[in-house]
């Protein structure tokens, strides 16, 4: 402010200090603003090494059997069995964790179970390699495990075929077995006429003549040629399950040796078999929708019921309100056994309480 008899320097305010408020002292503000780019960056950066480092593979199935799968929560611990119900799968590349079952139907609830024991089948049939394979989907192939955002197979097991680079399927066209046996991939014999082999060393497949970018296999044959140009020949090999490998080579790579197919087949065990007791006789019941599921009266909540599902249980007038449920669908016991670890309470069963005979 202008004071009278002032000198003119007096009047004049004299210069601001430079005040940073940023909480890094001594940085100007342009130096600040790409102080903290970088960081962001270097977020992003660590996210994505860690998403790379711990890719996971979401597996969808309608009609999952697995057997011994473990219910882990809080203290309780227990194995169930699955059979043809409706779940999803999440598993790591890593592969030292068990997999993450999501069991969704007719109860739902979490379990868990070593990845390297699953039964794994192709969804629906998938093209590889843009083309050039095509996987059918019902043969059974030797899985190895997750591999970024797919599943990685070996097809050596099944159609004798090998593949120089990693055969990896889309996590979304695999699925967990249902317990059906697996088809006998069987190798489609072509005309005589048109049949040739290629030895016994791997050969380059391309997708058109002269294309640069080769997929190596080996694979004796038989294979059937469905086209010629000079020097090139288009070969196919299918088998009985809807594989195929088709592709142009060099023709100097076939020869008119042709091995014999190896034939393979595989199948699913048996059902387990019980002898009917003097046991207690079990009562149908029907539980609501949402349901809580205890592994015993007044115990832990480690399920609940997915939608309105009729049940077997026992029939028993307990005075603390609480059903022994025996059987439920796609959760079969173990043979001569029924669930221990499935109470209800009786206020969610739909309709009449079943007692036990003699009580009123």
């Amino acid at each position: 402010m202008w004071l009278p008899g002032a000198s003119q320097q007096e009047r004049e305010p004299a210069e601001r200090p430079t005040v940073y408020t940023s909480q890094m002292p001594g940085l100007p503000p342009a130096s600040r603003a790409y102080g903290r780019w970088t960081c962001v960056l270097l977020l992003l950066l660590c996210g994505l090494a860690a998403q790379g480092a711990w890719a996971q593979c979401r597996i969808v199935t309608e009609k999952a059997s697995v057997e011994d799968v473990a219910v882990e929560f809080s203290a309780l611990s227990f194995s169930l069995d699955l059979k043809g119900v409706p779940a999803t799968v999440e598993l790591e590349e890593t592969g030292k964790r068990p997999a993450s079952i999501h069991v969704l139907a007719p109860l739902r609830f979490a379990a868990s179970y070593p990845p390297e024991k699953l039964v794994y089948r192709i969804k629906r049939g998938v093209d590889l390699y843009r083309g050039r394979i095509h996987l059918g989907k019902q043969a059974g192939h030797t899985w190895l495990g997750v591999r970024g955002d797919g599943m990685q197979l070996s097809l050596q097991s099944a159609l004798d075929l090998e593949v120089k680079e990693p055969v990896i399927v889309p996590c979304g066209s695999v699925k967990l077995g249902d317990g059906t046996p697996f088809a006998a991939p069987l190798a489609i014999l072509p005309p005589p006429d048109r049949t040739v082999g290629t030895g016994t060393a791997f050969f380059p497949l391309y997708r058109t003549p002269r294309e640069v970018d080769s997929l190596d296999i080996r694979y004796s044959g038989p294979f059937q040629v469905l086209r010629r140009r000079p020097g090139w020949v288009l070969l196919q090999a299918a088998w009985e399950d809807g594989s195929r490998v088709r592709g142009w080579t060099l023709e100097r790579f076939t020869t008119s040796k042709i091995s014999a197919p190896r034939a393979w087949g595989g199948g699913g065990s048996g059902e387990r078999l019980c002898v009917a007791s003097d046991g207690p006789r079990l009562a149908r019941i029907t539980l609501r929708e949402h349901a809580p599921v205890a592994s015993s009266p007044g115990g832990t909540i480690w399920a609940s019921v997915a939608r309105r599902i009729t049940v077997d249980a026992f029939p028993l007038d307990r005075p603390d309100g609480w059903t022994r449920v025996a059987a439920v669908p796609g959760l079969p016991a173990k043979p001569c056994s029924a669930h221990e670890h499935i109470w209800v309470r009786a206020r969610d069963v739909i309709g009449p309480v079943p007692r036990a005979r003699g009580t009123k």
